[in-house]
């Protein structure tokens, strides 16, 4: 019974790691996208301007 529940501690370690990783790249990937826009916009203003 002790080795089961330990299995499981197991498996719910390596989902929560695996669920961290996804949520780490879909934060990663929002945080380039937001910043790539902001640069984006700040280039327009920029050209506008000349």
């Amino acid at each position: 019974m002790t080795y089961l529940i330990e299995n499981d501690v197991k498996i719910v370690g390596v989902l929560l790691a695996f669920v961290g990783v996804i949520a780490a790249i879909i934060i990663v990937q929002f945080i380039i996208s937001g910043v790539t826009d902001f640069v984006a916009d700040e280039l327009d203003i920029f050209y506008r301007d000349n």
